[in-house]
């Protein structure tokens, strides 16, 4: 499990609140660290881990509820909090635990919660626990070498790439590609680049945004190209151009954005969309077959039915996107998790789409700085991210996807 693994027993406090209300222009923050493990992954994964049946799993989940249990006060109320293939697990941590003296509840006043998955990954099984929420969570982490004899036949584990685009000082808040040059979306321009510095031959081409609009102070735009040039949306404005040579028109009406979802778009001084039903959400990932996992208005995790009706909520996030891998036909989804602080360095987490529950794949990527857009591939196999980076003074756009490996 990486660096987790060589202190199994290691008990981590993170903490964690939302990107959405930063101002874009002005936010400043410091790397968070991660301990002992922060110092192998400062911009690679933190984790590598897939699930696995709670049946096959050979962790002792004597000892892992042993660890859960010595990190909570004795005869603490406890909310389980579990996520494995057939539960399993959750089952018998919940009898170990009420062994050891803990109550278990299915309410969330006055209980403690503890969130709990079994994993894999290359050389290790590893069960590991969030007990508790905000600036008090802990982390617990339970491994066991795995039986080799048995990896021939497991699924490829899927982990979170990132691809540098392109990097510049002023905002950037949506990127696409046009042939073997990126078109750039600022708050005051489109531009034409090179993404490719040894290959700029002279200045980015740009075209200003003309509108009378005032901009909110979260602002957010989208790019989308069309076999004839592309568009440009932001809140209230929509805009038009080709790219050779690189046109903009731009008309303040407000249409819906490219995000996969049915939407009315951004209204004017606003950073949040509305579906039909009149639910507000920030992003959305496709589940498939019609489903929907929304970031709402308050920043809930928000699954969604066919007809986009509510029928579960999970964390709370700051962004969400949906991705496909190239391996199997399972969903994933992309998550920005809350952080403790609003300059806090961002980080994103994988998990895989089982029934109505996302299944965490421990695949983690430390971000250089705040997570400001997540937008998805029209395909889904990728998504586009913007972060700022306050140490550098710089805006970049990042190509994440997924990867498989056995």
């Amino acid at each position: 499990m990486g660096a987790c693994a060589a202190s199994a027993g290691q008990v981590l406090s993170f903490a964690a609140v939302g990107f959405h209300g930063r101002e874009w222009w002005t936010p400043a923050f410091a790397l968070a660290g991660f301990g002992a493990a922060g110092r192998f992954v400062s911009s690679a994964l933190m984790f590598l881990l897939m699930p696995a049946p709670a049946a096959s799993q050979p962790v002792a989940i004597q000892d892992f509820a042993a660890r859960i249990a010595a990190a909570l006060p004795p005869g603490a109320t406890v909310r389980l909090a579990c996520v494995d293939d057939d539960g399993q697990a959750k089952l018998e941590i919940a009898r170990l635990l009420s062994a050891r003296g803990l109550r278990l509840t299915e309410k969330s006043d006055d209980a403690t919660t503890v969130r709990c998955s079994c994993l894999d990954n290359l050389r290790e099984h590893a069960c590991v626990a969030e007990i508790g929420d905000g600036s008090s969570r802990r982390v617990v982490v339970a491994t066991h070498p795995r039986d080799s004899a048995a990896a021939d036949g497991r699924d490829p584990i899927v982990a979170v790439e990132s691809r540098p685009l392109y990097v510049q000082r002023d905002p950037i808040l949506d990127v696409a590609s046009v042939g073997n040059q990126l078109l750039v979306l600022t708050p005051k321009t489109v531009m034409l680049v090179s993404p490719s510095p040894e290959s700029v031959t002279a200045a980015p081409a740009s075209r200003i945004i003309t509108t009378s609009r005032v901009w909110p102070r979260d602002l957010r735009g989208r790019l989308r190209t069309t076999a004839g040039g592309y568009e440009a949306f932001l809140p209230g404005v929509t805009c038009r151009g080709s790219t050779t040579p690189l046109t903009l028109v731009c008309a303040d009406e407000g249409e819906a954005w490219p995000i996969g979802i049915e939407n009315a778009g951004i209204a004017p001084s606003r950073n949040t969309f509305t579906t039909p039903e009149g639910l507000s959400f920030y992003d959305a990932a496709s589940l498939g077959d019609r489903r929907w996992l929304v970031v709402d208005s308050k920043g809930t995790l928000t699954f969604l039915d066919a007809q986009r009706q509510v029928v579960a909520k999970g964390d709370v996030a700051d962004h969400a996107v949906g991705l496909k891998a190239p391996c199997n036909t399972a969903s994933y989804v992309i998550t920005s998790p809350r952080q403790a602080e609003a300059e806090s360095a961002d980080q994103v987490r994988l998990s895989r789409v089982s029934g109505g529950a996302l299944v965490p794949e421990a695949s983690t990527l430390a971000l250089s700085g705040v997570l400001t857009a997540l937008w998805p591939a029209q395909d889904e196999r990728a998504a586009m991210a913007v972060i700022y980076d306050a140490h550098a003074g710089r805006y970049e756009a990042l190509h994440l996807s997924l990867s498989c490996a056995r």
